[in-house]
């Protein structure tokens, strides 16, 4: 109701519903051309978008909304004050479709990082977790799926999304479940996700026991180490628990915080601070990420300061051979710098 409710003459009133799927085909597929079919035999695909993004789908959400939704990629590029074209080539991220009134299908996209507008009202996470009972779900994903929903909240913009979620997860965020769940009285949030699930998949820890110690809140990541080692799939393979580096961080926060933008931040940081050991005069392979695909919560400017480029261009020469054959980040070169880096404002 509330997507047919759009006629595009107030932009405010188009809203995303976003359904996460857990296999490409037959799951994916087989949801997209059903909504198609529907749409168009209603005469709605004009007035609602179905779209699909996925890991082995190449086009652009742009050029689906040019292929099937003519209509709503011309009132976007209104809206936007660009050309169709310019409109076409440029929409490639989540929090482009604000407003616009769509169905956005993801599998194994829409992950860390990424951003959804505002406009995103529904959230059906019923097809991802349609397990009855409940079973083989891990806190990781879970905790990452539903931190979908959260976004930062002022006045004018629209509502918080609703999200739906089948029996089986709902029987690990029910507050009655289990006495061990806690319920901030203030809030009503449920806390309780750290007590009934493990935290991750098998091939990125090795229990240390039979018994497993459950964190006393779902802040608490001690019981974690004392729990389990690191997987053979996890990035921490190889290190002790009490072993820690200088130059080995943590970023904590809850979901669609800025964790991404403040990670981005301290990069273009860096970058400018070091420079850069790539060939500056050329530019470096584009690498494939979900979150350069979507955006993240801030853009950063990660251009290299152009006295640096001065400098480096004059060496570059001479220290290309060594240069690739180094491994990265050089911390060597970085503990000769000297640092000023931006302190965060005040009330960040």
């Amino acid at each position: 109701k509330r997507l047919l409710a759009f006629d595009g003459s107030q932009r405010q009133s188009g809203v995303m519903a976003l359904i996460r799927v857990p296999t490409i085909k037959p799951d994916g597929n087989d949801l997209y051309k059903k909504l198609h079919r529907c749409c168009n035999r209603l005469g709605l695909h004009q007035r609602i978008a179905v779209l699909m993004d996925a890991n082995d789908r190449n086009s652009k959400l742009g050029d689906e909304l040019c292929n099937n939704h003519m209509k709503l990629l011309e009132l976007k590029a209104k809206w936007e004050g660009k050309s169709v074209k310019d409109m076409q080539e440029t929409l490639t991220t989540y929090a482009q479709l604000s407003d616009l009134p769509c169905i956005l299908i993801l599998c194994e996209k829409g992950k860390m990082g990424d951003t959804f507008p505002s406009s995103m009202r529904f959230y059906d996470l019923r097809p991802r977790y349609g397990n009855e009972y409940g079973t083989g779900y891990t806190r990781a994903a879970v905790e990452q799926d539903l931190g979908r929903g959260f976004r930062y909240s002022s006045s004018g913009d629209h509502e918080l999304p609703t999200i739906l979620v089948g029996p089986g997860l709902w029987r690990h965020i029910d507050p009655r479940r289990s006495r061990r769940d806690r319920v901030d009285p203030a809030d009503g949030c449920i806390r309780g996700l750290h007590t009934s699930l493990i935290p991750d998949v098998q091939t990125k820890m090795v229990k240390k026991s039979r018994t497993r110690e459950v964190p006393v809140d779902d802040s608490d990541l001690s019981s974690y180490r004392r729990s389990y080692s690191a997987g053979p799939d996890h990035s921490d393979t190889g290190w002790r628990a009490d072993q820690f580096h200088s130059r080995r961080f943590l970023l904590k926060g809850l979901p669609q915080i800025g964790k991404t933008g403040a990670y981005l931040h301290l990069a273009g940081l860096l970058r400018n601070a070091v420079g850069s050991c790539l060939d500056i005069r050329g530019a470096a392979p584009e690498e494939s990420h979900d979150d350069e695909s979507v955006g993240g919560p801030a853009a950063v400017d990660m251009q290299v300061d152009g006295s640096l480029e001065r400098d480096y261009d004059a060496s570059l020469q001479d220290q290309q051979p060594m240069l690739e054959d180094q491994e990265y980040p050089v911390y060597a070169e970085m503990e000769k710098q000297a640092f000023a880096p931006e302190k965060p404002r005040a009330g960040k």
